[in-house]
């Protein structure tokens, strides 16, 4: 029997005070990115090689936060057979604890359940930390409201000088996404697509566009500016953890533009758009200004203060598209 499965990011782009703590990560990474890079994950896995049906409870793009009633009722409409809610913690300020905790509604069936979906993601991460309760009640609207059996995973601490460099990293979120599918296979009993056959496993990391080879001199910085992506794109694609250090030949994988929406969020004083730019590794150039301008329905670009300060604000909101 086919399951349905309901995927929810948690937060929206834009939600305030959701984002990573600034003195460990400069760019201020926004929570719902974290999620949602995990959640996709999760769902492309389960719909390549898996009979079952993945319902996106949140809003993909990240625009809206979409509100806990609404992804609550979406799922008890639908009657799905599974409610999983991905987020990623804070409360450590800036300590070096944290690891990974699953809440659960009060249920011991429940409890039961949410043990095996910590015991998978770590046997995968391993990201463990010093938390006394790694599977704990949670009286969360998500999971106290949903008719199906429904978990609530926190995938490490965002303020936590230990997890945080872990958690930005696309290595971390493969291998996340990699023990919920095992939790949620086992757990619900789903059967293998027939059509579909595994391909051998390659080191290349998913979603990812062409690979650039480290020159003499090159920093991510440089990089990003020389082909218009964000250098911080770049380190969580390869896995790289601050301080960045490139060796001459290393090879690069470069972000898929289909596979990112939208710039990193400029989180930033108030400055000019071209600063703002530069400041998040994106070349700030007129020419690239211009591109920049096209891809967000900005149309004979000139460079003028309204036409900046649209393409300011969407880039503050982390609403600004990429080329």
């Amino acid at each position: 029997m086919s399951r349905i499965i309901a995927i929810d990011a948690g937060h929206g782009m834009g939600t305030f005070g959701k984002r990573c703590l600034k003195s460990i990560d400069p760019a201020q990474t926004r929570e719902w990115y974290l999620n949602d890079r995990i959640a996709d994950l999760v769902e492309a896995d389960l719909k390549k090689h898996y009979d079952c049906t993945v319902m996106r409870v949140d809003d993909t793009t990240g625009a809206k936060d979409i509100s806990l009633s609404a992804r609550v009722k979406a799922a008890n409409n639908v009657k799905v057979d599974f409610y999983l809610s991905i987020h990623h913690n804070a409360g450590i300020n800036g300590g070096a604890g944290g690891g990974t905790v699953v809440f659960y509604y009060n249920d011991a069936e429940m409890r039961a359940k949410a043990q095996r979906l910590y015991n998978a993601v770590i046997a995968r991460t391993g990201l463990v930390g010093n938390r006394s309760s790694k599977v704990a009640v949670g009286d969360l609207y998500v999971i106290r409201y949903t008719t199906m059996p429904a978990l609530l995973l926190e995938n490490g601490f965002m303020d936590s000088t230990h997890d945080t460099p872990i958690l930005l990293t696309a290595a971390h979120a493969q291998k996340t996404a990699q023990g919920i599918v095992d939790f949620l296979v086992k757990e619900l009993g789903l059967s293998k697509n027939e059509s579909v056959q595994d391909t051998p496993a390659s080191d290349k990391p998913q979603e990812n566009g062409p690979y650039i080879t480290v020159n003499k001199g090159d920093t991510l910085s440089r990089i990003g500016k020389r082909i218009g992506v964000a250098w911080k794109d770049i380190a969580d694609l390869n896995g790289l953890v601050s301080p960045y250090t490139l060796h001459v030949g290393q090879k690069l994988y470069i972000p898929s533009k289909a596979s990112m929406q939208y710039y990193p969020a400029y989180t930033g004083k108030k400055t000019t758009l071209a600063a703002a730019l530069t400041s998040i590794g994106v070349s700030s150039s007129y020419s690239f200004r211009v591109k920049i301008a096209k891809a967000n329905g900005i149309t004979g670009y000139l460079g003028t203060a309204a036409q900046n300060t649209r393409m300011y604000n969407l880039l503050v909101a982390g609403l600004l598209k990429r080329v």
